[in-house]
C-alpha cells in the first residue's frame, strides 16, 4: 500500500486522517506544522501528501512549494 503523509494543524484530523487510513492498510504519517511537514517529507519520501491550506506556521501552498523543491 501507499505511504502517505498527512499535514494539518487540527489534531483531530490528523487522528481520522490516520485511523481512516491505516484502515485501509497504507502506512500514514502526520505532521502537525508546514515545517514539521517538509522535515518529515524529506526523511520519508511519501507517496501522497495530502496538506492543510490553513495553517498558523505555513500555509499548504507554501509547503507544496518547498516539497516540490526538494522532490527528485
Amino acid at each position: 500500500m501507499a505511504k502517505i503523509l498527512a499535514v494539518d494543524d487540527d489534531e483531530k484530523i490528523r487522528g481520522l486522517l490516520h485511523v481512516m487510513l491505516g484502515r485501509k492498510g497504507h502506512q500514514v504519517m502526520t505532521a502537525s506544522s508546514g515545517q514539521q511537514g517538509i522535515d518529515v517529507f524529506r526523511r520519508e519520501q511519501p507517496d501522497v501528501t495530502i496538506l492543510d491550506f490553513e495553517m498558523p506556521d505555513m500555509d499548504g501552498l507554501a509547503v507544496l512549494k518547498e516539497i516540490r523543491a526538494v522532490d527528485i
